[in-house]
């Protein structure tokens, strides 16, 4: 079963994650991936590929948002579940 964030804005099909990454509230985005410590990985890559309503995931969120540690985690999450 693939693990996904219900889509809190349903016009643009955004979840509750991505709007947290979108309005840089990362205390919140790190509980909601369960990012305990440096070394543990998400849950899922279906967290990471989850799209909203114009293609964008949490990833080119936190990219556009220029959240630099939040990108070397979900790269390196990315990375080890290869």
């Amino acid at each position: 079963m693939t693990k996904t964030f219900v889509i809190q804005d349903t016009e643009k099909k955004e979840t509750a994650l991505m709007r947290a990454v979108r309005q840089s509230r990362l205390e919140m985005v790190y509980s909601m991936l369960h990012l305990v410590g440096p070394d543990q990985p998400l849950d899922s890559l279906s967290y990471l590929t989850q799209t909203d309503g114009a293609g964008k995931n949490i990833l080119h969120y936190a990219i556009i948002n220029k959240q630099k540690d939040l990108i070397e985690r979900l790269i390196t999450t990315f990375d080890t579940d290869q």
